[in-house]
C-alpha cells in the first residue's frame, strides 16, 4: 500500500468492511484493527495519515489507543478521527484523546467522507 491511509478501528466488522468500501470508493486507502492492540501495531508498522477510531471499544477503549499511539515518538502529523455514539462533545474527546475531529454514530457516508477529506486535507 503507498500513499496515506486511514486506519479504522471499530470493535464492529460490519462497520470496518462498510467504512472501508466507502473510503475504497474515492481512492483512499484503508487497514482496518478490530482493537487497539491490533491498532497500535498497525500504526506503529506504518504511519497513517489518520485514525479513524471507535471510542467505546470493549477491553481498551479509545484513551488506550490514545495514550498508547501518544506515546510513539513517531505519531506526529496523523490526525485521529473518533467515532462514538456517546454524547460527548469534541472538547471532551480532544482533551481525554486528543481528537481532531468526532463522528457521531449512526452517520451517513456523506458526513464520513467531508470529515475523511477534512482530515487528509483535501
Amino acid at each position: 500500500m503507498d500513499g496515506p491511509y486511514v486506519l479504522v478501528v471499530d470493535d464492529d466488522a460490519l462497520v470496518r468492511e462498510t467504512i472501508a468500501q466507502v473510503l475504497a470508493l474515492e481512492e483512499i486507502a484503508a487497514e482496518l484493527a478490530p482493537d487497539v492492540p491490533n491498532a497500535l501495531e498497525l500504526a506503529r508498522r506504518r504511519r497513517p495519515a489518520v485514525v479513524l477510531l471507535d471510542y467505546y471499544l470493549p477491553g481498551m477503549n479509545g484513551d488506550a489507543f490514545c495514550r498508547g499511539f501518544a506515546a510513539d515518538p513517531g505519531r506526529a502529523g496523523t490526525r485521529i478521527v473518533v467515532l462514538t455514539a456517546a454524547e460527548q462533545d469534541l472538547a471532551t474527546i480532544r482533551a481525554h484523546c486528543g481528537a481532531d475531529d468526532l463522528i457521531r454514530k449512526p452517520f451517513g457516508i456523506d458526513e464520513l467522507l467531508t470529515a475523511m477529506r477534512r482530515a487528509l486535507g483535501a
